[in-house]
């Protein structure tokens, strides 16, 4: 049977709609701005960042904007608590510091005690190595304590990895703590009350281990240079 002929009617209505050129720009400028927003919203804040950084000084004011945008809503605040997962890396690593130095310094010392001492025992060797271990871990402790204290002018309030991911101590004013408050609170945290105070931090509201606690410090990450009274300021308004 042959098909039925389109009425006049239906070839009329599936005739493309006449736009005026006004209505044309208009949309190819949304189909435009959605193409870049599908683009910007996968790229990360560091991308982002690039890309604003080369149209700067251009006079893409328009795209400026635009990236700007998505990188505002990508950024990170300036200043944030230190979650968990960041506190623990950042131990993880100073520790791993440290463990490094006594590794490879260890069997000097052994060799050391055997020279001195050819008829010490199997016993006291082992006892002299646990005593050089504990005063390495103080004397560590000890540096890490003047690194994220006041006495530091580079690093104030954060270690050596610490400073990478922008983890600092701080007490309720905003300001490093002392050199003799960080390292009492670095013993506290020692092993097995490191256990301790991560558990505690966990269950936390407010993101604070047992030793902040006890020792009246706070860990913050810092995405930006900010001030002491920034920072003193993020403290009372974020934790009880």
């Amino acid at each position: 049977m042959p098909s039925a002929k389109p009425s006049k009617k239906n070839k009329k209505e599936n005739l493309p709609k006449e736009l005026s050129t006004e209505e044309i720009m208009k949309e190819a400028e949304e189909a435009e701005e959605h193409f870049q927003a599908e683009h910007l919203q996968n790229l990360d804040k560091d991308e982002l960042k690039e890309i604003l950084f080369m149209l700067e000084n251009t006079d893409k004011e328009k795209e400026y904007e635009i990236v700007k945008n998505f990188y505002d809503k990508k950024k990170s605040p300036a200043i944030e608590k230190a979650k968990l997962g960041h506190r623990v890396w950042s131990y993880y690593y100073d520790n791993w510091i440290f463990r490094s130095i006594f590794f490879l310094t260890a069997p000097a010392i052994f060799f050391t005690v055997k020279k001195l001492t050819p008829d010490i025992t199997t016993k006291n060797t082992v006892i002299a190595i646990a005593g050089y271990y504990v005063l390495l871990k103080l004397i560590w402790r000890l540096i890490l304590a003047v690194k994220e204290s006041s006495l530091s002018k580079k690093s104030a309030g954060s270690t050596f990895i610490r400073k990478k991911t922008g983890i600092v101590v701080l007490n309720k004013n905003g300001k490093p703590v002392n050199t003799l408050i960080s390292f009492l609170r670095g013993l506290f945290r020692a092993f097995p009350f490191n256990l301790v105070c991560l558990i505690f931090m966990e269950i936390s509201k407010n993101d604070r281990g047992l030793h902040d606690r006890i020792f009246g410090t706070y860990v913050l990450r810092l995405n930006e240079e900010v001030t002491e009274e920034e920072a003193a300021s993020f403290i009372k308004s974020n934790y009880k």
